[in-house]
């Protein structure tokens, strides 16, 4: 027995009539479906705003929507006549709807409804009709979403559809997928009322996560569509959220690294320390451990900010947006890279670079600050330097360390 003829004497029974008067009535409701793209209940049960729309050439192939996808038309109607658009919409042996069989003028379709008792001739004028019938004069109702589309210096006021045939394909698909990952996880399957060995057990299968269901018409699906009382209601979504962005806690420096990158609250109590320090009268072994201890804080500060850069992905100074960054410092921050060519020259560059904006920092940040000079330039300049020769950097796989400075 065909799937179409299953159906139609499973309806016959339970409406408790004959199979040739259930088929005849069904046949006969057939003109009042309309055949659409757009069904405006799937947005609100109580408009009547449906449309069919015809697929165009598009520029766009890439893009999901209505040209560019292959979906079944759906059939908007009455509750009274879900009946016939369940037979138009009934899927048959080859995937393949009962509607698309009789505008084909399949010879099958047409045995097996003659051999129930209806009338073939009328079921295919029927479809012809509906085929033909498409709406005009659409207007839109105040019960559907509405956006204000700019256009010269006024605007459209558009209804935003759902396309309820790509809404039920993608159900198909997506609970296809799941029937096969249930399969493929079963050892055991019943078939003609036997439990067998599963043949399938241990097969691959693709899963989607997080996928959301959602339901149309709650215990009346007929009262949406054709297609969407054959769901059950029901419809499947992906996921659709904005991309997760990482937080960056750095900001990647385009020019200075000085100025953009390290952030002023990381450093700021320790410049306060210094001039406090600055200020005393004493010269003693304890202010000057002092202040070389909060020299080397705020080195520290630095040192930190650098190994967070290092983090980011290799080849970030390669940008357009960070091409104004000075050679040593793309070797010096970006993982990439690597200080190679006289090595002892860039470390003490760096150091002076660090010192220029210490003492930049300290005078801008500082009311009657002390005036630092050369000594003092000298000072912080050789105490990030030592910290950069003490350290052992892994760049590209490389090791630099104090051999390389030309240190034995």
């Amino acid at each position: 027995m065909s799937i179409l003829e299953e159906r139609i004497e499973d309806k016959a029974k339970k409406k408790k009539v004959r199979t040739e008067e259930w088929l005849e009535s069904c046949i006969s409701k057939i003109p009042e479906c309309k055949l659409a793209t757009h069904i405006g209940k799937f947005t609100h049960p109580a408009t009547k705003v449906f449309y069919w729309y015809s697929k165009q050439k598009t520029e766009n192939p890439r893009y999901i929507m209505s040209d560019t996808v292959d979906y079944p038309l759906d059939i908007t109607v009455n509750a009274a006549y879900i009946s016939s658009a369940e037979v138009l919409l009934l899927d048959l042996e080859d995937g393949k709807k009962v509607i698309e069989h009789i505008l084909a003028e399949d010879v099958e379709v047409r045995t097996v409804i003659e051999k129930l008792g209806g009338g073939y001739s009328q079921l295919c004028n029927h479809v012809k009709q509906i085929m033909n019938d498409r709406p005009s004069n659409i207007k839109s109702d105040g019960r559907l979403r509405q956006v204000y589309f700019p256009v010269n210096d006024g605007y459209h006021l558009l209804t935003v559809m759902p396309a309820s045939g790509i809404l039920m394909e993608l159900h198909r698909r997506i609970s296809k997928l799941i029937e096969q990952k249930n399969n493929y996880r079963s050892e055991k399957i019943t078939e003609d009322k036997e439990e067998k060995k599963n043949k399938d057990y241990g097969k691959s299968y693709l899963e989607l996560l997080n996928v959301t269901v959602i339901g149309f018409g709650g215990t009346k699906s007929q009262n949406i569509s054709g297609q969407n009382h054959l769901n059950h209601g029901e419809a499947r979504l992906l996921e659709s959220l904005p991309p997760n962005i990482k937080v960056r806690t750095i900001r990647l420096p385009k020019r200075d690294f000085w100025k953009e990158s390290i952030p002023r609250e990381q450093y700021a109590d320790l410049i306060y320390r210094l001039q406090e320090l600055l200020l005393l009268d004493r010269n003693n072994l304890k202010i000057r451990t002092a202040i070389r201890n909060a020299i080397d804080a705020i080195i520290d500060v630095v040192m930190c900010v650098r190994y967070q850069l290092l983090q980011e992905p290799a080849g970030w100074t390669d940008r357009d947006a960070y091409k104004s960054l000075p050679p040593r410092y793309k070797a010096w921050l970006d993982c990439k890279y690597k200080l190679e060519d006289d090595v002892e020259r860039e470390l003490t560059e760096l150091s002076k670079d660090f010192s220029r904006w210490l003492i930049k920092s300290y005078e801008r940040m500082v009311k009657d600050a002390v005036l630092l000079g050369d000594a003092e330039f000298q000072f912080f300049a050789e105490r990030m330097k030592a910290v950069l020769k003490e350290e052992v950097t892994y760049t590209n796989g490389s090791v630099l360390t104090d051999a390389k400075l030309g240190n034995s």
